[in-house]
């Protein structure tokens, strides 16, 4: 997303969810905030490792 002329930012939501017979009894939802794109490429890549088979 990009917020009035700023840089692009990723915001990441994911959602945890406890669910029993009688439906949902909990849910937790985390949230990256708001990160530059250029750092979470950069922290993806790291991350990531070197390919399958690299030496």
């Amino acid at each position: 997303m990009s917020r009035e002329g700023k840089p692009h930012e990723i915001v990441e939501q994911v959602a945890f969810v406890n669910v029993r017979p009688d439906g949902i009894s909990q849910i937790d939802l985390l949230c990256s905030g708001f990160v530059r794109e250029e750092d979470a490429v950069a922290s993806c890549a790291v991350e990531a490792g070197p390919p399958r088979g690299a030496r």
